[in-house]
């Protein structure tokens, strides 16, 4: 699996989970999104990052060669400050719940990476007009290089 291939298969994960309207979830590199007035009832920011790769083979260029990579996707949930907590605490838990312990992805896998632990839920708390928490995600990928 590649770097792309993951990142496209992480989107199609969240956006399956459905806590949040697809419209109202800004991903890295999509199409310009402005964050909107307190008039919607939710919304997210999602950033999908990629860290190190560990070589797990051996051999040359002449073969092919396993990698580890090991990435992070932050899923970062907003909510008016006035409507509470409630409904920010229920997408979050959605979302952890949908991805802990999923095998049907591989060779991607969440959480359980030595760099990012398990999968989790980190509140930020009010900033403003919001009130936020980030459903934090680490993931590895199996990536194959064929030799030459």
């Amino acid at each position: 699996m590649t770097p792309n291939e993951a990142r496209a298969a992480i989107i199609t994960r969240i956006l399956s989970v459905g806590a949040i309207p697809d419209d109202q979830i800004d991903f890295d590199n999509g199409e310009t999104f402005n964050v909107p007035s307190t008039n919607v009832s939710i919304w997210a920011r999602v950033s999908i990052r990629f860290n190190g790769r560990n070589r797990e083979s051996m051999g040359g260029r002449s073969v092919s060669r396993k990698y580890k990579r090991v990435g992070i996707a932050t899923i970062q949930v907003f909510t008016p400050v006035t409507d509470g907590e409630y409904y920010n605490d229920l997408a979050c838990a959605e979302y952890e719940a949908a991805l802990t312990d999923l095998a049907d992805d591989r060779p991607l896998y969440y959480g359980g990476t030595p760099s990012g632990g398990d999968i989790r839920i980190d509140t930020v708390g009010r900033d403003g007009a919001w009130y936020g928490q980030n459903v934090v995600i680490p993931f590895w990928i199996d990536e194959c290089l064929e030799g030459a």
